[in-house]
């Protein structure tokens, strides 16, 4: 059953059936003519560019935040400063250096350690902490992250096996 033929027998709508879109040039003057219902004006060319130009702005913006540069008065923790946090007696400080020591090691080596690491059975966050301070006191200055994986690294290395 046809659509007409449904409003035929819910109570029969008299009106005609809508030209076909090509017929007559189409939908425009045939069918405001024919069709009861008015048909809604379209968007001009000039507003839908409009309209157009601004999403593709906004999208730029976007686009441009999302790849922008870390603030200029960010700076990456360097390992002295990992070390004094480690050293502290606040236990806020000491609780920010575990912290900050068993992410990198989380994002670095877990959940499998590469090829020549191996940290004991009773491996635990403190100890890791331990290990980056006593490397940190004993190294150079430089960035926190390498000196974290330098650590690891230096004082966990698998045993050589026996021949």
């Amino acid at each position: 059953m046809g659509r007409r033929d449904e409003l035929d027998r819910l109570g029969g709508l008299d009106r005609p059936e809508t030209p076909a879109p090509l017929a007559e040039g189409g939908w425009g003057a045939v069918a405001a003519r024919d069709w009861p219902y008015p048909v809604p004006p379209t968007r001009s060319r000039k507003v839908r560019g409009g309209l157009v130009l601004a999403v593709g702005a906004l999208i730029g913006l976007v686009h441009a935040q999302v790849h922008a540069q870390p603030a200029p008065s960010w700076k990456q923790m360097t390992s002295k400063q990992l070390a004094t946090a480690c050293h502290a007696p606040d236990p806020a400080q000491r609780a920010a250096c575990v912290g900050y020591v068993s992410g990198v090691y989380d994002l670095q080596f877990a959940p499998t350690p590469p090829r020549g690491v191996c940290p004991p059975a009773d491996f635990t966050p403190d100890l890791l902490a331990q290990v980056v301070t006593a490397y940190a006191d004993t190294h150079e200055d430089g960035p926190a992250p390498a000196a974290i994986g330098q650590a690891i690294v230096r004082f966990f290395p698998c045993p050589e096996p026996r021949r």
